[in-house]
């Protein structure tokens, strides 16, 4: 009998299968444990410790290994075995990237016998979670323009930080300048910019430092690197031009001329001699001193603000001029013992002016109204004398007749009435008279330290003096004085550190303005009434404003406390998912040993082999009988 092919077939599978059973591998299984705190976000060079070991074997015996690497981190190993590791990572600066630590291994025998497979876990792994790595990238700053006037617009940029502009928690950058500060806005990936509206007046010309601090935080930890450039600040001092003529009298004007062209405040003097007065912006008006003394005399006049100096002199001649004198008698005849009255007035462009008068054998010293009785007949001569500081003199002669008769008197000449003060012509002053015998001749004799002439001839007073005018264009005459009343006012009269501040004075006097700061430094002193300046101390600021009030000297303060900029909350960011764990583990791969017949299996073979050659067996028998 033959048998189909198929089942032929089929037939010698069957009787080849349990010999395939005798086919074994070497069975390996194993577990890494990995121990390391790695936090949800990291700085560069900070060091993160671990320990991996693996616990495995394999049924006909063999060895595990196990070893640790670092994702963006250096690995270095304290204590090591081919089981058991022990070290610490140390993290790169891989601004915006992802540190990990990862142990791999696996263990690994021989085959059990000949013809038998190698057993092996396979590759095993543990991970811990992924930490951020907090750090700011190099960058680059720049500013346009680079060489700046003293107000204007100036744009700063920071670019390249395109690996830390990602989204996770905060990224600031802020431009210092000026003593200010300015946060600079995102403009594209990775570049921030800001543009600054500045007013540097009062700050001196030169080099000035632009520095860009930008600021990385996230999960607690915050990194912050600076850059700086340097940018050019324009300025140059004042200038001082002034029309002096050569010759000049008393009373007159000349002008000085201050120009500043940067804005900033300008303090100035002019000296005239031994005297000194204040110079301000512009045109000032400047009038000839009266006491100033006839002759040659120099002007010196500075200027000078944060940038530097001006100076200028000049020379000219005072010319004097003589005294004006006016001499009137009521009656130019009269008879023995008729009263006369006799009026004096005298004037000159510098105080100092001495006046005498004599009548007769009289003297009267001073200006006024004058009553002299003559008590001899004949020609009386009236004479008057002007003399002035310089020593310019002017004399006026008048003659009266005096006819005999009246109540007469004794021979010897006349009797003077004392001075009545005159409208307005001078303040008399001295004796009313010499008695009649005296022979005193009429002259001037020089001052004396007093002020009052040996002769005894006092001084008539004439005020003039010299005003100074800022920007007005005017010389202001002394007037009678008055009240003045002063105030200060600031804005903002809360400033924070690195705010400007404008000071005003609020007043009609003339004076200067001063601003102190907490070490008690002059930061800005001015004849102006406003000013600007920025505060750069904490502490308490004061303003003082010094003026005139008659012959009184008062001063107005005003305090100013600088508090410390207040910062802006950060809002809490929640962490990602992939970083809220400190650790994390992942599966062991522990693949089974891969082998032709599992021995685990051997009886559903022998169930299965016995299923399906018991029938065939009986087929054949029972063929082999019928045939």
């Amino acid at each position: 009998m033959r048998l189909p092919y198929p089942y032929v077939f089929f037939l010698l599978c069957l009787l080849l299968f349990p010999l395939l059973q005798q086919v074994s591998c070497n069975r390996c299984w194993g577990d890494i444990s990995l121990r390391a705190s790695v936090p949800a976000a990291v700085k560069p060079g900070q060091r993160v410790d671990f320990h991996a070991e693996i616990n495995g074997g394999c049924e006909c015996g063999g060895s595990c290994s196990v070893g640790v690497s670092c994702v963006n981190g250096d690995r270095t190993y304290t204590d090591s075995s081919s089981e058991d590791k022990h070290g610490y990572c140390t993290v790169n600066d891989v601004p915006g990237g992802e540190f990990r630590i990862t142990a791999t291994g696996s263990c690994q025998g021989p085959a059990c016998g000949p013809g038998d497979i190698p057993g092996s876990t396979g590759p095993l792994s543990k991970s811990s979670g992924a930490a951020y790595i907090v750090s700011v990238p190099s960058f680059s700053v720049s500013a346009d323009p680079r060489i700046l006037p003293k107000r204007g617009s100036l744009t700063v940029r920071a670019t390249g930080l395109g690996p830390i502009d990602d989204g996770r928690g905060t990224l600031s950058a802020i431009a210092s300048f000026g003593g200010r500060s300015y946060t600079l806005q995102r403009s594209s990936q990775g570049s921030f910019e800001v543009t600054i509206d500045y007013d540097l007046r009062n700050n001196p010309a030169g080099q000035m430092e632009v520095e860009v601090t930008v600021t990385k935080s996230y999960a607690g930890v915050t990194d912050s690197k600076s850059r700086s450039l340097t940018v050019t600040l324009q300025g140059s001092r004042p200038r001082i031009n002034a029309d002096v003529p050569s010759e000049l009298r008393r009373g007159d004007i000349f002008r000085v001329f201050v120009s500043e062209e940067d804005g900033d405040d300008v303090s100035g003097s002019i000296s005239l001699d031994d005297s000194s007065f204040p110079l301000g912006r512009g045109e000032n008006l400047v009038e000839v001193p009266a006491d100033l003394k006839a002759g040659s005399h120099r002007v010196h006049a500075s200027a000078r603000d944060v940038d530097g100096e001006d100076e200028l002199s000049a020379s000219f001649h005072l010319i004097n001029q003589e005294p004006e004198l006016s001499l009137s008698v009521d009656k130019r005849e009269v008879s023995v013992g008729e009263r006369i009255t006799i009026s004096v007035s005298a004037r000159d462009d510098a105080p100092g002016l001495r006046v005498r008068t004599q009548v007769g054998e009289s003297v009267f010293d001073g200006t006024g109204i004058f009553e002299y009785t003559p008590r001899v007949p004949g020609i009386l001569e009236v004479r008057a004398l002007a003399v002035d500081s310089d020593g310019a003199s002017k004399e006026v002669v008048m003659s009266v007749e005096v006819k005999g008769g009246g109540s007469g008197g004794d021979s010897t000449g006349g009797s003077g009435g004392g001075p009545r003060p005159s409208d307005g012509s001078g303040i008399p002053s001295g004796n009313s008279g010499v008695g009649s015998g005296e022979t005193e001749t009429p002259t001037i004799a020089d001052r004396s330290s007093d002020g009052v002439t040996s002769a005894g001839i006092t001084e008539t007073e004439t005020f003039t003096g010299v005003m100074m005018g800022e920007n007005d264009g005017k010389s202001v005459k002394p007037q009678n004085p008055k009240e003045l009343n002063a105030s200060i006012e600031v804005e903002p009269e809360d400033p924070a550190l690195g705010d400007e501040v404008t000071a005003n004075v609020i007043t009609e006097a003339r004076g200067l303005l001063e601003v102190i700061d907490p070490d008690g430094k002059v930061i800005v002193s001015t004849v102006a009434h406003k000013t600007h300046f920025n505060v750069d101390k904490l502490g308490s600021w004061t303003i003082k404003f010094t003026y005139r009030e008659g012959d009184k000297l008062r001063v107005v303060t005003r305090k100013l406390a600088v508090r410390e900029r207040e910062k802006p909350p950060e809002e809490p960011r929640s962490l990602p998912a992939e970083f809220a764990e400190e650790s994390r583990s992942i599966e062991i791969f522990k693949p089974s040993c891969i082998t032709i017949g599992d021995n685990k299996n051997e009886n559903w073979f022998i169930l299965t082999y016995l299923a399906l050659t018991l029938p065939l067996l009986l087929l054949i028998a029972k063929r082999r009988v019928a045939g």
